[in-house]
């Protein structure tokens, strides 16, 4: 395995630290003890806490663009139905998965305790991934109805419903066993898309 930069060090023990204790809790401090340097070192990879969030933050929002961007291309061969499945199973996938799961955590911590100096500028950057992200699912809508695979309606609905499932599915991988997890995952799977399909 590639050895990482100290900059990129710095990125992966922030991201945690972040992750787990929040903005406030996370001390540059501690990130420099553990990657392994002084805290007046870290200012030459750094130029503040707020710059390493607001870098990560993109980081992350990209990183979650990418990877169900790419996953729809991979599959693009399947039918409305069989996509939205792998999507949704795909999320309950990446909340259980150790490394995924910080990256889910840190944008969950995000969205509902935002550090309150950095708001404005986080509601820029979320607004772009929206931009970014939500025409993927739009565009899985649209030929659902073009393929009469979805019954007629409002794409905002489905939209709005296609969120609020995921992300109640992170909470839900908060508190219930992996076996328990699942079988709530397929419960929940099935009562979308029936209330979805034409």
């Amino acid at each position: 395995m590639k050895k990482l930069s100290t900059a990129d060090l710095i990125k992966e023990i922030a991201l945690k630290s972040f992750a787990n204790v929040g903005y406030y809790g996370t001390s540059i401090g501690n990130i420099a003890s553990e990657v392994g340097i002084k805290k007046a070192s870290i200012y030459s990879h750094i130029s503040s806490k707020e710059a390493l969030f607001l870098s990560i933050l993109e980081d992350v929002l990209e990183w979650d663009r990418n990877y169900f961007t790419e996953l729809l291309k991979r599959n693009d061969q399947l039918d409305v139905k069989s996509k939205f499945e792998l999507l949704i199973k795909e999320y309950c996938k990446i909340y259980t998965e150790e490394s995924s799961r910080t990256k889910v955590m840190f944008l969950n911590r995000s969205m509902m305790f935002p550090p309150n100096i950095l708001t404005e500028k986080q509601k820029n950057i979320f607004k772009e991934k929206e931009i970014n992200f939500t025409p993927l699912i739009e565009k899985l809508i649209l030929e659902g109805f073009e393929s009469k695979e979805i019954k007629s309606g409002s794409m905002t609905d489905i939209l709005s419903f296609f969120y609020c499932l995921v992300d109640g599915l992170f909470v839900e991988s908060c508190y219930y066993s992996e076996e328990d997890f699942n079988q709530r995952t397929e419960s929940i799977w099935q009562l979308f898309w029936q209330s979805i399909k034409a």
